[in-house]
This record gives C-alpha cells, structure tokens and sequence, in this order.
C-alpha cells in the first residue's frame, strides 16, 4: 500500500502564538518536479492556502531517495512554518534501510494529517486466468489468507482445454528449487551465477552513481564537440565520484553529510592596530574525526597577516 502523508514541524507547540498563522508557510516536497508528491502538493497548494489565509511556498528538495528534503524538514525550525509532504518510502522504509539517518523521521517529524491514499495492485496472468488483486492498507486474517490463497491459484495451476483448473505440479517443484533465493537472467549461458551477481550490484553502482552526479555532487552535463574535451569531462565526473565513494567509506557517512559538516569551517578576516590577517573557526570534534579518518591535515589557523604599512613601506602580506 503506497501512501503519502503530511508531517508538519509542531515541536514545541508552545511556540505557536494564537494568531497562527501569520506568514507565508513552506512545504518541503522531497522529490523532483513532475513526480507524483509533486503533483500532490501542487494539487493541495492552494486550497490548503486558502484554507490557513497564507500562501502555501512549496520547495522540492530532492536527493538520496527523499532524505535530503527530509533532513531539511527535520532540521528547520520548530515554529509550524514549514511542512513536509513524505510517502511510505521516506518515513517508514527509508529508516529501515539507511542504518546512518541524520534524523529520524518517526521522532523528529510529528503527523498532522493523511492527504491521499495510493492503491497498489498486483496483477498476474496465468493462460487465459487474469487475476487483479487490491492490495488496500494492511492484510489481515480472512483477508490474508484470501489473498494468499489467489496467489497459490495463480501461481500453480494450469488451465485444461476444457478451461478447467489443474494443479501444476512440476510448477510446484520448480518453485521448490527457487525458494529463499533470487532469480537472477542473462543472455549469455556460459555465465556464472557469481559473475550475473557481481553484475547486478555494479549496475545498481552505476545507477547510484548517475543519481550522485546529477544531485549530489551537482555536476551537469557539458556539451562539447572536440573529443579530448569530451574525455577530460567524463575524466573529470569518474574523478569527483571517486573521490566522493572514497570519503564515504572512509567515514561511513554519506557524502552530503560530509559536505555539511565540513562546509561549517569558515575564514574570517581581522583588522586592528597591529594589522589584519585571517583566521579559520575551531575545528569541532565531528570535524577532527572526518579529518582524520580522511587523513587530512587540518587547516592552519592563521592563513595570512599583512602588517600595518608604515611610511616609506611597501604593504607585503607575512
């Protein structure tokens, strides 16, 4: 059952004066334009304006399957100003999946209310025998074993030229053979079943990888017309993805969170009597360690000192 539910930002609620609201309040869409959240929110855009007497600004924030809007939602300020249009897959399946979640979607996101609700159906064709199945919220007793049952009808039997139903029982052993395991296909037959797998995880690398360029390592394609120049572009993608696969498992943290993290250290420039120079804001703990996993020095602290120019001097930075 796919399902997609609003979660506002309503912690502490002792923030919220009684004339909420009274500014324009975000809605944070954790996917791309064009997509089915998206169509949602546009669609609830500006009755739901209407509804709070302020314009509804929607921001799609997508990325790592949903997280980076989600973390955004989570991280932004508990004043009921910003909401965030999630799914099934961004508060219940990703937690599950992503062991390392800057946030937690359960815990740091409260529910306010469900907007829509999103069938699935499972459809199987067995000869002339279709059978659509509705899969709506959770099976449960009769319902379970009705649905189990179709799927034994589907899945093991063979229809007669009378058009009567019969067990197929080398269907049954076949299965037999294929359960607790996964079913992988390829059009060479001299191949492995090793080398088929390692296949299908580079595919789901390369897949990961196209996503990561595009958004999150926000590199775009470059049209060029001279073939060295062509080289040196994808040369210059497969070195920015190296280098970000590298930090990530040297840190167990996914690249956007290094970013963040190391994105905090900051240069500040001083100026006073004895002259200016430039210095960088302490390393935090968080910092120190992504350094050092990484084997990287820190920065130096002072990064320039220009004395003050005096007369008959030249300036000249130390």
């Amino acid at each position: 059952m796919s399902r997609l539910l609003s979660f506002l930002l309503f912690a502490p609620l002792l923030a919220l004066a009684q004339a909420y609201p009274n500014r324009p309040i975000k809605m944070i869409i954790p996917f791309a334009p064009g997509g089915a959240s998206d169509f949602v929110g546009r669609i609830m855009q500006p009755r739901f304006g209407e509804l709070l007497g302020q314009p509804i600004v929607i921001e799609n924030r997508a990325g790592a399957s949903g997280n980076i809007g989600v973390e955004a939602a989570a991280k932004s300020a508990p004043d009921g100003y910003t909401l965030l249009l999630g799914n099934v897959g961004t508060i219940a399946v990703n937690p599950a999946i992503f062991p390392n979640l800057p946030v937690n979607p359960l815990k740091d996101l409260l529910a306010v209310a469900q907007v829509v609700d999103v069938p699935s159906v499972l459809v199987a064709v067995l000869g002339a025998v279709v059978v659509s199945l509705l899969v709506d919220r959770v099976l449960t007793g009769v319902a379970a074993h009705l649905v189990y049952g179709l799927l034994l009808v589907v899945l093991f039997t063979e229809v007669t030229r009378g058009g009567l139903l019969r067990i197929d029982a080398s269907r049954a052993r076949a299965e037999e053979n294929l359960d607790g395991k996964y079913l992988l296909r390829t059009s060479d037959p001299a191949m492995t079943s090793e080398d088929i797998a390692l296949g299908y995880k580079q595919l789901l690398q390369v897949e990961r990888g196209w996503r990561d360029l595009k958004q999150v390592i926000d590199l775009r394609p470059v049209y060029h017309r001279k073939e060295e120049r062509i080289r040196a572009h994808v040369i210059l993608c497969w070195l920015a993805l190296l280098l970000a696969r590298t930090a990530e498992n040297a840190c167990g943290a996914t690249w956007p969170e290094l970013r963040r993290e190391l994105g905090r250290i900051a240069v500040g420039t001083f100026t006073g009597p004895a002259g200016t120079f430039r210095q960088r804001t302490e390393i935090t703990p968080a910092q120190a360690c992504i350094l050092a996993k990484l084997a990287i020095d820190p920065p130096p602290k002072i990064y320039q000192l220009t004395l003050p120019q005096r007369a008959g001097q030249h300036k000249h930075p130390a």
